[in-house]
């Protein structure tokens, strides 16, 4: 409302009038590029995390590496900034792919290594089993001064989740277009309950014929994968949104429906 004020408005200065309409497309645009670079820096900050904690979890520097994953971010974020002014793709999003690009292959090593860990200790030659120094964050983090205690599958889960919370969040930030605030609330809605079946999927490592079978456990994480790569397309490019007013007509047919099967019982019942 206020921009719409805005926007009828203008100023007479020493260097020429100012149209109202010029400044809300300049703060238009400042908001735009402002939320592009922050999603991106979340994409960026969880990827950091993530490839610390392989490192830490395999004891092995090389796969500091992954890192590299991230420059067609930085690249995209700066097309997005100087070239798109924030504005993002009608029919998807490439800071999410290339955020995944580098999450899916930390993720996969993580599960790789307590597959590897489960059939160790399922070996008849394992006689004693003993806790690598990585495997819990108080004994290898006094470097950097934290101390919390999770191992390695704690860590792995919380890094799952964590994944996703930040998908969400950061489809949430970035620029939409022209939308309503109904239709974002929609759009927040749907990109939550995907992310909760992705996450629900996971709990099936919970059982131990699973978890213990290594086809199995590829099976479920490549459809994982599969699964994250819906969030690089944009939903409202394809079609309109459900409207949520349509719940109350939803309503009253289940209970039509309700009341038809209470009289059917009564019915049969006398």
């Amino acid at each position: 409302m206020c921009l719409d004020r805005l926007s009828v408005m203008s100023w007479k200065t020493p260097c020429g009038r100012i149209n109202g309409n010029s400044l809300v497309r300049a703060y238009n645009t400042f908001s735009r590029i402002v939320k592009s670079i922050l999603s991106r820096s979340l994409y960026a900050l969880y990827s950091f995390i993530a490839v610390w904690r392989v490192t830490e979890a395999l004891n092995e520097t090389i796969y500091w590496l992954l890192l590299f994953t991230l420059c067609p971010l930085a690249l995209e974020t700066v097309h997005s900034v100087l070239i798109r002014k924030g504005n993002e793709m009608k029919w998807m999003t490439p800071s999410v792919l290339f955020y995944l690009l580098c999450g899916i292959p930390c993720i996969w090593l993580l599960e790789v290594k307590l597959l590897s860990d489960r059939l160790t200790n399922l070996s008849p030659t394992n006689t004693s089993s003993i806790e690598s120094p990585s495997s819990v964050l108080g004994s290898s983090s006094s470097s950097i001064g934290i101390t919390i205690d999770l191992d390695d599958e704690g860590w792995t889960l919380a890094l799952e989740q964590i994944l996703i919370f930040v998908l969400v969040i950061g489809k949430w930030i970035a620029p939409k277009g022209e939308l309503s605030r109904n239709e974002l609330s929609q759009l927040l809605l749907v990109n939550i309950a995907a992310g909760a079946d992705i996450i629900e999927l996971l709990e099936v490592f919970g059982e131990t014929k699973v978890s213990q079978n290594a086809e199995l456990v590829y099976l479920v994480m490549a459809i994982w994968t599969w699964s994250l790569l819906q969030f690089c397309l944009v939903l409202t490019a394809s079609k309109d949104l459900p409207n949520l007013n349509d719940n109350d007509n939803e309503t009253e047919i289940y209970r039509a429906a309700a009341d038809s099967n209470k009289n059917e019982l009564t019915n049969a019942g006398t």
